[in-house]
């Protein structure tokens, strides 16, 4: 997977626009979150130090010193408070406690307030003889971030963990996804580029794409495997288009020195019908001095069963009068049977071709296929300008020999 491959550029672009929105809505609730604390710890220290500042008048105006001791120490339980004081109106330390830097809590004899948050409150205290408190004294309570901080810290940690985590489970799936759709155009673009350098035959180089179940790269399976069947149809039909010169050569060559009809139409139909695909092939001469038609040789059947007929007279007799080629499917059962040792069987199709040399239409060919005949207008247009010639060659050879007067009789092959 390269730069500039789509799918890594797919792959890239996934992953910046995932990373950014879950880095955007990770660090909005990462604000939320240290907004709280922060809000959390001001009241912390507000509420804490209005509560201790009451509670510690009482002892302070008694001069209770070990009162008052107990109290910040019992305050001093709180991690996030470092150091508690209390003064007098002079500023003197009355009473106060500390953590060390191994955050044991020591009592202080001095009134110097260590790093942190200081907060200060004064000390008032009501007597019964006065209607409004008067200040005692001072308290200064010391407040660490270390914890907050600490917090905020590992909510980024686990922000950046979660990202992370979810970046790399989207960029499996994304790829497994990925791979899902590319595979199969992959496998279309070698296909492709094989079908467009081949050189060959396309059945053994090229395989059709297996269809997908998904429906659209199933489509696309489906468009590539009906051109490749396209292709392919035409290729035959080329191969056999080139094959039939060569075989109408050679189809020259086994019509030559030929003394009768019969001798003609079965060298002709034993040769045409294994090439064109017929099961079973008949060849009609006219006879001469009369119209009629008579069936001189055939390949999977006898010349005697096949009757003869006049122009006109059924199909056979229509296309010598018309001298048009006539293609019939759905033949009827009782025209023509294909018979082997086992089964007979009704031609799928009969293909009927009038042959005409320079005095007319001087014989008709019939060809029966069990299955719908290929090429067989490539194949007839090759072969019958040479049956033509050869046929116009004899006919002229009968003549010009007088050995007998051509079609006077029904001759057997």
């Amino acid at each position: 997977m390269t730069i500039h491959s789509l799918q890594f550029r797919l792959s890239l672009l996934f992953i910046v626009a995932v990373t950014i929105m879950l880095g955007v809505f990770g660090w909005v609730g990462h604000r939320q979150l240290a907004d709280e604390l922060e809000v959390d710890f001001a009241k912390l220290q507000t509420t804490t130090v209005a509560r201790l500042a009451q509670s510690s008048a009482a002892p302070l105006w008694e001069v209770n010193a070990e009162a008052i001791a107990n109290m910040l120490a019992a305050e001093m339980a709180n991690g996030q408070i470092m150091a508690i004081r209390v003064l007098d109106l002079g500023g003197q330390l009355f009473a106060g406690h500390a953590r060390d830097a191994n955050g044991n809590i020591l009592k202080q004899a001095t009134a110097e307030t260590p790093h942190g948050t200081a907060v200060e409150a004064p000390i008032l205290y009501a007597t019964s003889s006065s209607a409004q408190a008067e200040k005692i004294g001072q308290l200064v309570m010391v407040f660490t971030r270390n914890h907050l901080d600490a917090t905020i810290q590992r909510n980024v940690q686990r922000l950046v963990l979660q990202v992370m985590v979810i970046d790399l489970a989207l960029i499996v799936l994304l790829l497994f996804g990925l791979r899902l759709v590319f595979k199969p155009i992959e496998r279309l673009r070698i296909a492709l580029t094989t079908l467009a350098q081949h050189s060959g035959n396309l059945r053994k180089e090229i395989n059709e794409l297996p269809e997908s179940r998904d429906r659209e790269l199933g489509d696309v399976a489906r468009a590539f495997n009906l051109t490749l069947r396209k292709i392919r149809d035409e290729s035959l039909r080329q191969e056999a288009l080139l094959a039939g010169k060569a075989k109408a050569g050679e189809l020259s060559r086994h019509l030559q020195d030929i003394e009768t009809y019969a001798q003609f139409g079965q060298r002709m139909l034993d040769y045409l019908s294994p090439w064109i695909g017929a099961e079973v092939a008949v060849f009609f001469i006219k006879a001469a001095g009369s119209n009629v038609f008579r069936c001189v040789a055939g390949h999977g059947i006898a010349p005697e069963s096949c009757a003869e007929f006049l122009p006109g007279e059924g199909l056979a007799g229509e296309v010598a009068l018309s001298g048009k080629r006539m293609l019939c499917h759905d033949v009827a059962d009782g025209l023509l049977r294909i018979e082997t040792t086992t089964v007979s069987i009704a031609p799928h199709a009969i293909a009927i071709v009038p042959i005409e040399i320079s005095t007319g239409i001087i014989a008709v060919l019939e060809l029966a296929y069990l299955q719908e005949p290929r090429n067989q207008d490539e194949i007839l247009d090759d072969a019958l300008p040479v049956i033509v010639f050869s046929l116009e060659l004899l006919t002229r050879k009968i003549f010009a020999n007088g050995v007998q007067t051509p079609l006077t009789e029904k001759e057997s092959p």
